[in-house]
């Protein structure tokens, strides 16, 4: 009975914590576009999320019958109910005292159902900022879709219907929402509101080890995605073909998605306009030159970093003749480049690294204002040709003389001039 309740906490955080891996750089593309930092109370909470996420699976679902037991058993078909557990308690429990009762397995299974779910109310609320009846209302979505999926044995791709769809296993985890939007300012009081964090998403801020060695390495992650998405874009495109891998070309895999991802992740934001890198406007760095941006610049400075690993792995990836020692030679490069561009980001005081002094630019916060990052002097202002306000007027002489003179036409004046 231990083992019953134990082995899915331990699935749980194993396939959880690997969960959270898989997703960190995902993560922090999030966190920082959207709160303008990494913040760790947020990542912890995700860290949790995870865990608890593969937890409901692994309680609910797991583990899959097999095809024998599926011959051998009778689907257990649906319970529709309402609240017949508290019969089920009465009448499993008679004349049992009040902890014989709470040890029961029919109470402690409707328990656990309620207490499944406390912590989906919790994440909900507090987490991902929701209202109380979207909190609950999806809680109770979940709970329908797990018990749909218990009773058609997991939309017919395990063979049979493995467990009972239960209509208060739907109810006791509704309730169990419900608890956990309750307490979930109490539970989860450490946590930063989203408004808190957003408020000062396009502060300016230090340009940090962590976020110089993050930029690096989502650059690395989505070079190595793009890869293995082009490929098998490009296999499933020859399965539709009929090609098989003997007949087809035998150069492009892995050149030719190499050589898309070198184009995508590589050239393409080194063009636009900045010429950062993806994984550096994800952290809100961008290479800066006092005078100007120039795309000649930006090439010279992503082809001297991740455009260099980039060109490295497409030499490895060479077809015949050229294989060989050249293969092995630059597959070793670009193992030894990442390591010299690590270790120069971590001992260059500036964090520009390698590329940004080779290329001469800086590296600087994409969120300062610009007038903060010029050092050349600004233009002069154009000379202004009108008197300034403050020159005294010119003086018209006086005459002294009593004899009234006539009045002298305006030649400037537009019309007839007027006289006495």
């Amino acid at each position: 009975m231990r083992e019953t309740w134990t082995w899915p906490a331990y699935v749980a955080v194993l396939l959880g914590g690997l969960l959270f891996l898989a997703c960190l750089i995902p993560l922090l593309a999030y966190q920082v576009r959207r709160y303008g930092q990494l913040n760790f109370a947020r990542g912890i909470g995700a860290a949790a999320l995870a865990i608890y996420l593969v937890a409901v699976v692994a309680y609910t679902l797991l583990p899959f019958p097999t095809g024998q037991w599926c011959q051998i058993n009778i689907s257990p078909g649906a319970e529709l109910v309402p609240f017949h557990s508290f019969d089920d308690i009465a009448r499993e429990t008679s004349g049992y005292s009040w902890s014989a009762r709470l040890r029961s397995i029919a109470f402690l299974q409707v328990a656990f159902n309620v207490l499944l779910f406390v912590p989906w109310g919790v994440f909900a609320r507090r987490f991902f900022r929701m209202s109380w009846f979207t909190a609950v209302l999806s809680g109770f979505a979940a709970s329908v879709m797990i018990e749909v999926t218990q009773y058609t044995g997991v939309f017919g791709m395990v063979g049979c219907a493995y467990r009972v769809a239960d209509v208060d296993d739907v109810i006791a985890n509704t309730t169990g929402v419900a608890l956990g939007v309750l307490i979930a300012p109490l539970v989860l009081f450490w946590m930063p509101s989203v408004g808190r964090l957003q408020s000062t998403r396009l502060e300016p801020r230090p340009i940090s080890w962590f976020r110089r060695i993050a930029a690096m390495a989502a650059d690395l992650f989505f070079f190595q995605l793009c890869a293995v998405v082009a490929t098998i874009t490009l296999r499933l495109g020859l399965y539709f073909l009929d090609v098989t891998a003997d007949e087809g070309p035998s150069w492009w895999d892995p050149f030719l998605p190499l050589s898309i991802a070198f184009l995508l992740v590589v050239i393409w934001p080194a063009i636009l306009p900045g010429g950062a890198s993806w994984g550096q406007r994800m952290m809100w760095l961008t290479p800066w030159w006092d005078n100007g941006y120039r795309r000649g610049r930006a090439l010279l400075r992503v082809m001297t970093g991740t455009g260099l690993y980039g060109f490295l792995l497409l030499a490895a990836a060479l077809p015949e003749p050229a294989a060989g020692w050249w293969n092995d030679f630059a597959t070793g490069a670009a193992r030894w480049l990442i390591l010299v561009a690590f270790l120069w980001a971590t001992f260059d005081r500036s964090r520009a690294g390698m590329s940004f002094r080779i290329a001469g630019a800086q590296l600087v916060d994409a969120r300062a204002p610009r007038l903060r990052r010029i050092t050349t002097p600004p233009p002069a202002a154009p000379m202004d040709l009108e008197p300034p306000a403050s020159d005294p007027a010119p003086t018209v002489p006086v005459s002294t003389d009593p004899t009234p003179t006539a009045a002298i036409p305006d030649e400037s004046a537009s019309g007839p001039a007027q006289g006495d």
